[in-house]
């Protein structure tokens, strides 16, 4: 695959990513062993999915659409907070009707369910930009390995070229959180020993 420059004026929502992040890390409880395989299945998730995505010839619905109430989705995704990440990416709210004959109740399917990156919406660059975000914090915040397994990082493949003013952005911030969360310890891991509780 060869390189891709994009134009300059796309306006990447480094903020937006970077809360998101913070807010997977943090929704799961620190890094209490459990807690922690949770937050990086969430990261390998959302990898997996926008490679999926970036990788694709042509734009394909199904794989920019799911179901909020899917199970898997859920457990590894939507559980942790990572909704937010992909609204961040311009994936959108959306309702995904039962295919059923007859019409439909107008009271049915009347909350989102789903969520879903339009054919308008989608821009590569704010998705590369997103998925060398999840790496860089993956990689440095979280201290994830990159490998194959469903804990692990996958391997960053895209070719495509950031600006180098976004990559800088983006390691400025993963930065500021190592340097903050190192502060206060939160990003180290998780202690052996156990408080004895007061009788």
């Amino acid at each position: 695959m060869s390189l891709v420059t994009f134009n300059s004026d796309v306006v990447i929502p480094i903020f937006a990513f970077q809360n998101s992040l913070d807010f997977i890390a943090n929704s799961c409880g620190g890094l209490y062993v459990k807690d922690f395989q949770q937050t990086t299945s969430c990261f390998n998730a959302l990898c997996k999915l926008l490679d999926k995505i970036l990788l694709e010839d042509c734009y394909d619905s199904k794989t920019r659409r799911m179901k909020l109430g899917n199970t898997l989705f859920h457990e590894r995704i939507g559980s942790c907070g990572g909704v937010q990440f992909l609204l961040a990416c311009q994936f959108t709210y959306t309702i995904m009707q039962k295919k059923r004959r007859g019409s439909m109740d107008s009271n049915e399917e009347t909350n989102f369910n789903a969520i879903r990156l339009t054919r308008g919406n989608e821009n590569r660059l704010i998705l590369v930009a997103g998925r060398r975000y999840l790496h860089e914090y993956g990689l440095r915040v979280l201290r994830m390995v990159v490998g194959s397994g469903d804990y692990s990082l996958p391997p960053f493949t895209i070719q495509d070229k950031i600006s180098e003013d976004t990559m800088q952005s983006i390691r400025e911030n993963v930065s500021y959180v190592i340097e903050s969360s190192s502060e206060s310890a939160s990003i180290e891991e998780p202690s052996t020993s156990v408080e004895e509780s007061s009788t």
